[in-house]
């Protein structure tokens, strides 16, 4: 059996709308037709990911959102995040995983109560 293949406006027009705040991947997919699994490999990696939020917040004006975990997710989203910034365009980056409100140290991974030293 041949695979489909999906023409490249109808891949950029389901990242955009993978890209807009409050709209998941899977509702995405399921509206038209894909997989979601399908939907993630066109959105891999998180500068593509950011990068993507921010040509919809640039083009529409509206609120972009971009999910990324800590570390190296979100330093691959700086190019993205540093394009928004750079425009005022209106873009939320959320970086978060497992043990995000966690904080490792001297607190033995308790949260932490401040980011300032005693």
């Amino acid at each position: 059996m041949e695979r489909k293949k999906y023409a490249a406006e109808f891949k950029r027009e389901a990242v955009r709308l993978a890209g807009q705040a409050g709209v998941s991947r899977a509702q995405v997919a399921q509206e038209l037709g894909l997989n979601v699994t399908m939907l993630a490999r066109w959105v891999r990696h998180e500068q593509g990911a950011s990068l993507m939020a921010a040509g919809y917040a640039r083009a529409s004006g509206k609120v972009a959102a971009c999910f990324v975990v800590p570390g190296p997710g979100l330093s691959n989203a700086l190019t993205g995040i540093g394009m928004v910034h750079s425009e005022s365009a209106p873009m939320l980056v959320e970086a978060f995983g497992a043990n995000s409100l966690r904080v490792a140290g001297p607190n033995n991974g308790r949260p932490a109560r401040s980011v300032t030293p005693p």
